[in-house]
């Protein structure tokens, strides 16, 4: 079927009432009473629908993407392309703002409530299954990676941008999977026998030694822990507990940050950080039963019934 005034209105005219531009009178009128080019309308609008699903969000990065932004892990070319990304897209800057709030608000929950066993146990498990999950996307993204190309606007190679595995994104670098599974693995220290001691002391075990004396020594795996008890300042400051980290073939520097953890039985709970020589404190403690928890990259050191008595 033809239309019945054949160049009433062109196809210009036609994809500007489509796209809710003001148009003539006559184009209105037009196509009220013309099937043709009614119809013609209809299937331009179909097609723009087409591509609309078939091009949202085409030049987004993955979320994966923007959460390893959000974390710093990228290198600092995809950094960028990030970055420039983020002023024109509201769909990721909107993404990276509940990302940042969840977040957020799960580091205020852990610091309030510490983690049980069983949480611990749960979240291992999730954090291993995220790995497993991301090394199969990536073996997919390996396949698929000739037939999906990164979008123009992305410019993370010189040459023609195509998908690639993350870790490609941030050589040197752990996923984000591999760090949760890592940081959600516990490592139970063990107490260390002391050296040889007095004669009187002798008929005690090396474990009963071990537990009434200090210092005490423990060793997790290549790292060691040396922990010492004695008073504050004066008697009625409580006790301190005094802590030597050392990691074999690491330099004291290296270990410099890291968090340290100490949860009371009562529930109390102190946060501290390795010092560039090794050392860390925590002050005024009363004497009670207590859990030491180091948090290193490669999983968190815990040393379990941790018994503050007063000194002798």
């Amino acid at each position: 079927m033809e239309c019945r005034q054949r160049g009433a209105i062109s196809d210009e005219e036609m994809l500007a009432y489509l796209a809710g531009e003001q148009v003539r009178p006559a184009v209105l009128e037009h196509l009220a009473t013309c099937p043709t080019c009614a119809t013609r309308v209809e299937s331009y609008r179909r097609l723009e629908l087409t591509l609309l699903q078939s091009l949202y969000r085409w030049d987004c990065p993955p979320a994966q993407v923007l959460g390893e932004y959000y974390l710093g892990l990228l290198n600092k070319e995809v950094a960028v392309a990030v970055r420039f990304h983020l002023a024109t897209c509201q769909h990721c800057t909107a993404e990276l703002a509940i990302l940042s709030h969840f977040l957020t608000a799960e580091t205020q929950l852990a610091e309030a409530s510490p983690l049980s066993e069983l949480d611990l146990a749960e979240l291992e498990l999730a954090a291993s299954l995220a790995l497993e999950q991301e090394e199969a996307s990536t073996e997919t993204e390996a396949e698929a990676s000739e037939a999906l190309p990164w979008p123009s606007s992305w410019p993370l190679d010189d040459g023609p941008s195509q998908a690639r595995p993350l870790a490609a994104a941030r050589p040197g670098r752990a996923s984000l999977g591999e760090q949760m599974a890592s940081s959600a693995r516990r490592i139970v220290a063990t107490l260390l026998a002391p050296q040889p001691r007095l004669a009187y002391q002798r008929d005690l075990t090396q474990m009963e030694q071990a537990e009434a004396l200090w210092p005490r020594r423990y060793s997790a795996e290549d790292f060691s822990i040396s922990l010492h008890v004695e008073y504050g300042p004066s008697h009625q400051d409580g006790l301190e507990l005094i802590g030597f980290v050392t990691r074999k073939g690491t330099a004291l520097e290296a270990l410099q940050g890291t968090p340290v953890r100490l949860t009371a039985a009562s529930g109390t709970v102190r946060s501290g950080k390795i010092d560039e020589l090794g050392n860390f404190l925590f002050s005024a403690l009363a004497p009670e039963m207590y859990t030491l928890e180091l948090q290193f990259p490669e999983g968190t050191v815990v040393i379990e019934s941790l018994q503050l008595a007063l000194p002798e």
